[in-house]
């Protein structure tokens, strides 16, 4: 995750949010980007931080909203994360889920919590 691409947009943070969105972009030149972007379960702010500032914290992730489908069609998915089980909510579908299976998603946006 620190890799910085050609597009990277980079913000430095003077202080730890609470809960912290990483939005993925899964659209270039007019085309979802179908391939799987690998992400970690607990993020290290301190990269993230301005100089001086406050203590680094960790963020451990609690949810991600994923896009099945194409641009022009599909729909979204939701997995969130209360203790160590993980729920799929897929329109009136609700199912249990395994971390394995988190990690070979589509993530479109992560969502991050403060330990």
């Amino acid at each position: 995750m620190s890799r910085i691409l050609p597009g990277d947009e980079n913000t430095l943070l003077h202080t730890h949010p609470y809960n912290f969105n990483i939005h993925l972009r899964r659209l270039f030149l007019g085309k979802k980007i179908q391939n799987h972007i690998p992400f970690d379960t607990a993020l290290e702010m301190e990269p993230c931080m301005a100089p001086g500032q406050a203590l680094p914290q960790k963020m451990t992730l609690i949810g991600i909203i994923s896009h099945q489908g194409t641009k022009d069609h599909g729909h979204y998915v939701a997995i969130t994360n209360r203790g160590n089980e993980w729920t799929s909510y897929n329109d009136a579908i609700t199912a249990q889920t395994t971390l394995t299976h988190l990690h070979q998603s589509q993530a479109y946006i992560l969502i991050y919590r403060k330990m």
